[in-house]
């Protein structure tokens, strides 16, 4: 007998991402299986997008275990399907619901008609939990069915350290194996917080000032690698998931360190302004340690529009640094949306060229360089989301794209949520598609 099911949710309603190879591990609920086990706890892991599983299919699930509590991660983006999920499953559960986001999105929970009782956890929850379970937190009713925990970074429950365990056991689809890429790759995440203030991020500086940036050890990360290459002997590539493990000068140096010492290539998240004067030493340092790919938010090509969303450079900037990381023969995969509010054609327009401006120097320099584009989504709490209520503009509810289209080759990532610039639907379907066309492989 379990005494929680933790499930790894959905994003879409009627199809399910069929390649294991778009979702990767969920390394934070495995923190948190990892501490309730360690607590004592019988716990079950299910991964719903790796299984293929549509709502119904969680429902008959959650049903069926016998677990008293169901833990649920829940974004702006699969909002309506834990709905659907609560208001569904037997009387007789206790759901418990989590995500990085989730403090904005209780105004809406409590609005729900659970059929049982929902305990939202708004924090970082692998360390209160156990706790929970054992009925020792004093809990806040915010409605009949719905109380709210709160981790903040006075709580005692607060990870002011983030070298925690992680047992990677539960992972069914660890390491993937990417044969794009041609690399089996497994995953760590390095830090948690963000020092940036984009606006369309829920993971926004502003969103949660007194929430310093935290960030792992190099001992912890070597402790890690050694554990995931015992684990997983075929693991030849490392993908660091967390948007600050190259903030700076020291970390690109420890990053290129590390890999270099373990022999493994490596895929992060890099930002413009660290690597726009970076010296040429230290990208051909990165790249001899294994770099295998960076990503980077270039977002817009229009200076307006970046200032708009709060990032911190200029549009020529994004195109200098991403050639020199492409000149010093480092692969990069450059991340673009579209739809901001307010946005025009023509900054649009400008967006599409420096995309298009980015694969043609790739091309002609013979490194590889990705594309891949979004429709803007106002994510809850948001500075663009508070924006557009200022406004009084209605925004309906996020969906996947992939409950909305037939297309069997569309991005199960590419969420939907009306059209919020200053062109229509119609248009941005179109710059889309251009995008898309300039994503496919050369």
């Amino acid at each position: 007998m379990s005494d929680i099911l933790l499930v790894n949710t959905p994003i879409a309603r009627t199809r399910p991402i069929a390649d294991p190879d778009e979702s990767v591990p969920p390394i934070g609920i495995g923190y948190i299986y990892t501490q309730l086990s360690r607590s004592g706890y019988q716990c079950q892991f299910v991964d719903a997008n790796v299984g293929s599983m549509l709502p119904q299919d969680i429902v008959r699930l959650i049903n069926e275990a016998d677990a008293e509590y169901v833990g649920l991660n829940v974004f702006s983006s699969n909002l309506t399907i834990i709905r659907h999920i609560v208001e569904s499953a037997e009387p007789r559960k206790k759901f418990l619901l989590g995500g990085p986001a989730v403090r904005f999105l209780v105004p809406e929970i409590k609005q729900w008609n659970p059929s049982g009782t929902i305990t939202v956890v708004v924090g970082e929850s692998e360390l209160i939990l156990p706790d929970i379970l054992g009925g020792r937190v004093p809990l806040e009713s915010v409605s009949p069915n719905v109380d709210v925990a709160v981790v903040s970074p006075d709580s005692r429950y607060y990870p002011s350290t983030i070298n925690l365990p992680l047992d990677r056991a539960i992972f069914v689809n660890e390491p993937i194996r990417r044969r794009d890429l041609g690399v089996v790759e497994s995953h760590i995440i390095a830090s948690r917080g963000c020092q940036y203030d984009c606006a369309f991020c829920t993971a926004a500086r502003s969103l949660g000032p007194e929430t310093r940036a935290r960030f792992r050890s190099y001992d912890s990360l070597a402790e890690e690698i050694e554990a995931i290459k015992a684990r997983y002997p075929d693991t030849n590539c490392i993908r660091v998931l967390d948007d600050l493990y190259l903030r700076n000068a020291n970390s690109i140096e420890l990053a290129a360190k590390l890999f270099r010492q373990y022999g493994l290539r490596w895929r992060s998240m890099a930002h413009i302004n660290t690597f726009h004067e970076l010296p040429a030493r230290w990208l051909g340092s990165i790249r001899d340690s294994g770099c295998r790919e960076l990503f980077v938010g270039v977002e817009s090509g229009n200076d307006e529009t970046l200032k708009h969303i709060r990032k911190p450079f200029l549009a020529a900037t994004a195109y200098s640094t991403v050639c020199r990381l492409i000149d010093a023969g480092i692969a990069v995969k450059c991340y673009f949306i579209l739809g901001f509010p307010g946005e025009t054609e023509s900054a649009a327009s400008d967006t599409i060229r420096l995309a298009h401006s980015l694969r043609d120097h790739a091309a002609i320099v013979g490194i590889p360089l990705r594309i891949s584009a979004f429709r803007f989504r106002p994510y809850h709490g948001t500075s663009l989301y508070e924006e557009l209520r200022s406004k009084g503009v209605a925004m309906t509810p996020i969906v996947s794209r992939a409950d909305t289209t037939d297309d069997p080759d569309c991005n199960p990532y590419d969420c939907v949520s009306g059209v919020y610039a200053q062109y229509g639907e119609e248009i941005l379907n179109s710059y889309m598609a251009e995008m898309e066309r300039l994503a496919a492989p050369p």
